[in-house]
């Protein structure tokens, strides 16, 4: 698992004698700092992301097409996935696999991201692989 991140980390970085912004940092595996936060359920990294960029990658996707959501849900950290669902966050996104946040929090057995999900109208009828 990832390690959770600091929410005290600055949002840009100077490389080279130009600064990067931390907010567009991409890993490897197609994966940006809120994917990070919201998989470690880092509830004010998070929110900071979301508010200091933004929102920019709310609706982001790795290589394997998981949205911030997705990975929220599937952990079952329902304290980090409140606040991208209250900035908007897609209930309905699916990954490359078919897989929604309803079908992660499912799969998870983590019922209170269930009905989170469902009290916010994902769709129940969501199929995954």
């Amino acid at each position: 698992p990832s390690p959770p991140l600091s929410h005290d980390v600055p949002p840009s970085i100077a490389t080279r004698g130009q600064v990067v912004s931390l907010f567009h940092v991409i890993n490897d595996l197609g994966e940006t700092p809120l994917h990070a936060a919201a998989r470690a359920g880092d509830v004010a990294a998070v929110r900071s992301l979301l508010r200091d960029s933004g929102g920019s990658h709310l609706h982001a996707r790795s290589k394997r097409g998981v949205t911030p959501l997705i990975f929220a849900s599937g952990a079952g950290h329902v304290a980090a996935m409140q606040p991208l669902i209250a900035a908007g966050a897609n209930l309905s996104a699916a990954a490359s696999n078919g897989g929604q946040a309803l079908h992660a929090a499912v799969v998870g057995g983590h019922a209170r991201a269930v009905e989170l999900l469902l009290r916010h109208g994902a769709p129940a009828e969501a199929r995954g692989a």
